[in-house]
């Protein structure tokens, strides 16, 4: 709110120099114009100047004001300049043509220098704007291949797990609870063996984004390696919030998938654990879901399992 408030500002502030600038810059043309072969001096503050430093005292002026356009301003300040320039120009030619004197010669240099040097800025500024551009459009490229998975388009897990830690530092900090969860696409091998890796990597180009469309937009999608996904669940985290999540995963993996006019299935089997819990480290947190996704594959594959039903397992193994 406040950028925008001083993006209005500073928009306004621009506008009322121009508006100035040309105010004044056209008031000392005609003040020119009209003085102009008046009298040889002038009487400036009790002080006797000839009137071609003054005429050239107030021509560098005003070339200060039209370059301070360009410099300060955006293509309206530009065209403004560029339009005062002329506008001297075509004034300084019709006085020479009319008096048939050569007096003026030297402000019209000026004025065509002017002319030729505001062009020069304001081609020079698109140009370096244009390069800056394309250096924000590189560093966002940086920025992605750095951050976020090429294929998928999730996190990579090096970003994945920083920001798993930042989560876990928010929640520690105001008593919240999140879940994490660890998925992985069974038999994987087996379709990339068979069908092909290009069909793998489709799979997993879909797969991904059913599961963003499923989750809530706060929610955290990541590529951990391979076939290898992982959740960090944090919106309105209950019981059956996590449950409605995993399931609605669950069940977007299970659509087939058309590949070279082939229909491929494919289930995935899902592990969570939940901070704190289950664990209070972004380490320990990935450990315990992948776990618990490997005990959803020793018990039949395409299941969902949660640490804390591996713990009771082992509860009443020992019992």
């Amino acid at each position: 709110m406040i950028t925008a408030k001083n993006s209005l500002f500073k928009k306004h502030l621009h506008y009322l120099f121009i508006l100035v600038g040309s105010f004044i810059y056209i008031y000392l043309s005609l003040w020119l114009q009209k003085h102009t072969g008046d009298s040889p001096v002038h009487s400036i503050w009790g002080v006797e100047v000839k009137t071609p430093i003054i005429n050239g005292a107030i021509t560098q002026f005003q070339l200060l004001i039209i370059v301070l356009m360009v410099l300060l301003g955006e293509k309206i300040s530009f065209i403004t300049a560029l339009i005062l320039s002329v506008f001297n120009l075509v004034g300084a030619l019709i006085y020479t043509i009319r008096t048939g004197s050569i007096d003026s010669v030297p402000g019209i240099l000026s004025f065509v220098g002017a002319g030729i040097i505001i062009m020069m800025i304001f081609t020079y500024k698109n140009r370096l704007s244009g390069q800056l551009a394309q250096l924000r459009d590189q560093e966002f490229e940086l920025r992605e291949l750095v951050m976020f998975d090429g294929l998928t388009g999730a996190l990579n897990r090096k970003s994945f797990i920083e920001e798993l830690n930042k989560q876990i530092d928010i929640c520690r900090e105001h008593d919240r609870k999140i879940y994490v969860a660890f998925l992985d696409i069974d038999d994987f091998k087996n379709i990339n063996d068979t069908i092909g890796h290009h069909a793998g990597d489709q799979i997993l180009q879909a797969l991904s984004s059913r599961i963003k469309n499923v989750l809530h937009a706060s929610d955290i999608i990541g590529r951990l390696g391979g076939d290898e996904i992982g959740l960090i669940i944090r919106n309105d985290v209950d019981e059956n919030r996590i449950n409605d999540c995993l399931y609605a995963v669950h069940a977007a993996a299970l659509q087939p998938h058309f590949i070279d006019n082939k229909q491929i299935e494919s289930t995935i089997s899902l592990g969570a654990a939940a901070y704190p819990t289950d664990g209070t480290s972004a380490e320990e947190l990935l450990k315990k879901a992948d776990l618990a996704m490997y005990e959803a594959k020793n018990n039949g594959k395409s299941r969902i399992c949660f640490y804390d039903e591996l713990e009771e397992i082992k509860m009443e193994a020992s019992i």
